[in-house]
């Protein structure tokens, strides 16, 4: 169904439609990506609109079957994660996905002043890929193109980045980090997987292998 909520037949179905696209994305930023005259352009996103709009009526529905609706106290995403979830962070990302998800988290926490007034901050593979071999040397090489497609395809399901055409695997590929990498990743579990990537460089692979064997084992093995 597309974000335009005026073609919906009244408030109810309206208020179904927005509880029920916050469920499946569990998060919705203030910022979206739109293809137009041959190039992609920051929009306001009309569901961040009508949720923030609506704000108490789908926070009291979606409590009401187990969910706890947050907003960004800046204002730039909304999130709905079930109230037994460990944390928003273990939302079915494995060991590749959540080191890449931790580089777009320092990218966003280091670059402020590029972020955009929808809260969208531009960059490229080639960013990430830097802080994941030459920083923090999880990988002693660029990873495979599959690999890499793998763990930023989980991150784009995820609401986490905007993907500006082309395929992840693509040596130049663009997209977007979107505001919720904020509550992906704090500055708290930045700070966490650093520590344990410098632990790493100074004696052995355990200390990150066991930071990342209690994330998979809080996914449950999930996809």
């Amino acid at each position: 169904m597309p974000s335009d909520y005026t073609a919906l037949s009244d408030s109810e179905e309206q208020i179904q439609y927005a509880c029920s696209l916050l469920l499946k994305k569990r998060y919705i930023s203030q910022g979206r990506l739109i293809y137009s005259g041959g190039s992609y352009l920051k929009d306001r996103n009309p569901d961040f609109t009508f949720i923030s709009n609506n704000m108490r009526e789908i926070t009291e529905r979606l409590d009401r079957v187990g969910f706890e609706v947050k907003r960004d106290p800046a204002g730039r995403w909304v999130s709905a994660f079930g109230k037994t979830d460990i944390a928003p962070r273990d939302a079915a990302l494995n060991k590749d996905a959540s080191a890449f998800l931790i580089a777009c988290g320092l990218l966003y926490e280091r670059n402020p002043s590029e972020i955009g007034d929808k809260g969208l901050l531009d960059t490229d593979i080639q960013d990430v890929l830097q802080i994941l071999v030459t920083e923090l040397e999880v990988y002693e090489q660029k990873p495979p193109a599959t690999l890499i497609s793998k763990a930023m395809t989980r991150l784009e399901r995820a609401q986490i980045v905007a993907r500006k055409g082309g395929s992840w695997s693509d040596d130049d590929v663009e997209f977007c980090i979107m505001p919720s990498v904020r509550s992906a990743t704090s500055k708290e579990v930045t700070d966490a997987y650093l520590a344990a990537y410098a632990e790493k460089l100074d004696n052995d692979d355990s200390a990150l292998n066991e930071m990342f064997a209690e994330m998979e084992g809080d996914n449950n093995g999930s996809e």
